[in-house]
């Protein structure tokens, strides 16, 4: 077995020789074996340890177990106590999300703390068929089939190659004791109740699984390179070309890679949009997406407004030869290099002042309303957009002079007022 992990790492590339590994202990078989296996191909070890305090004695049972056998293997050890509890409730999550939270934070600050890179897990290729079967059973995608990566960040899975039996066979083989989480019986969670019913399968079959896994992972790497082919195609800017996204085979899984990465989940309703009426909106905490005539346009959100609309805008470079969606009373084009990055709109104020599009004078808001002869009770009702102190835009009628595009602007910035009474999701 220890012959197969060498070869496993090398074929993975998920160490380099003699580097510094820390190895998540828990004192579980897979751990256990993963410790040996490890020091015995001679990289550098440090031992880390997590007592959840959440099986009372038997945790500070399995605590005292991973010492003992750390100072047997004389293998350095980190451990560290969590009241994982309190975390969960605090945070509203389940107790096994919170323990993953609590874990995974601290290998970080390991990794700082030592300056090394990897972080060793004993998962094996049954942990691998739980984990499909459990996305299976959720409902996944094509990522949710690939299973667990031999290397996900700092943290690495060189006994992915091996079955649950493998490392139970090597344990015995090796004479080295382990302890058992009482936890694992309880079937009222899910991935124990999963594992239950893959413990009626042969090595042979769990090996099928995870090595369905595997494959996954590599045609999905091969649609995630075919995926950026198609978005240096048909979208700039955050901008895509619905024409062209249209004329692609499975057009809608498409869209959905696009456009998930700026968190929209909405993808059905994005697809219909397209071939309806232009303007409909969507929106999640940090973007917004415009169905326009041609493109689908997806900004950043900005500062709120006072009167709870939106402010959208996002950043284009100024190449010579581009064309623009039209500036119209609820959308404009300035130059971003002038702008700061909050923007506020606020209702106009006695004595605020700006320098209408192509003046450079000062004007009073109220003289340059009074000038386009709008009612006294719609004069009200205007707003200002500022960047800092200064007026950058009378919402509806006018931009400042000194934020217009020019052949010198280097970034562009488009914004987009969105009232409140217009959206939609």
């Amino acid at each position: 077995m220890l012959q197969q992990l060498k070869q496993y790492i090398a074929d993975k590339q998920l160490l380099t020789e003699g580097e510094m590994v820390i190895v998540a202990l828990s004192g579980g078989a897979d751990s256990v074996a993963l410790l040996d296996l490890l020091q015995r191909a001679g990289y550098k070890l440090i031992a880390a340890h997590c007592n959840f305090h959440l099986r009372a004695a038997e945790s500070d049972r399995d605590q005292l177990f991973v010492e003992q056998l750390c100072c047997t293997l004389q293998v350095p050890i980190e451990v560290i106590h969590f009241q994982t509890n309190d975390y969960a409730k605090e945070h509203g999550i389940s107790i096994e999300m919170a323990a993953r939270e609590l874990r995974y934070k601290w290998f970080n600050e390991l990794c700082n703390k030592y300056q090394c890179r990897s972080v060793a897990t004993g998962h094996h290729q049954n942990d691998q068929a739980e984990t499909l079967m459990l996305n299976l059973m959720r409902g996944t995608g094509l990522r949710g089939l690939r299973g667990m990566k031999p290397r996900n960040g700092n943290i690495v899975r060189p006994l992915l190659f091996s079955t649950r039996q493998d490392i139970c066979n090597y344990l015995t083989l090796r004479h080295l004791n382990h302890v058992e989480d009482s936890s694992n019986s309880n079937t009222d969670i899910q991935r124990n109740a999963i594992r239950g019913q893959l413990n009626r399968l042969t090595q042979a079959q769990i090996h099928h699984i995870a090595t369905t896994a595997a494959l996954m992972d590599e045609y999905t790497m091969i649609i995630d390179n075919y995926i950026n082919l198609v978005k240096n195609e048909i979208t700039e800017n955050n901008k895509i070309d619905i024409r062209k996204l249209l004329s692609l085979p499975a057009p809608k899984t498409i869209l959905y890679e696009l456009i998930k990465d700026y968190g929209f989940t909405q993808c059905e309703d994005i697809y219909n949009s397209l071939t309806t009426q232009a303007g409909k909106c969507f929106y999640n905490s940090s973007h917004i997406l415009l169905r326009d005539r041609n493109y689908l346009l997806i900004y950043r959100k900005s500062t709120p407004c006072q009167n709870k609309s939106t402010i959208a805008r996002r950043e284009i470079s100024n190449n010579k030869g581009d064309t623009f969606p039209s500036a119209n009373e609820l959308r404009i084009w300035v130059d971003a290099d002038k702008l700061t990055d909050e923007l506020i709109v606020r209702p106009w104020r006695n004595g605020d002042w700006f320098m209408p599009l192509g003046m450079n004078k000062r004007k009073k808001i109220s003289d340059f309303l009074t000038d386009l002869h709008i009612p006294l009770i719609e004069k009200k009702k205007v707003e200002v957009m500022c960047s800092a102190n200064n007026i950058i835009w009378v919402i509806g009628y006018r931009l400042d002079n000194r934020y217009k595009v020019t052949e010198r602007t280097k970034q562009i910035s488009e914004i987009q007022y969105l009232p409140q009474t217009e959206q939609h999701n």
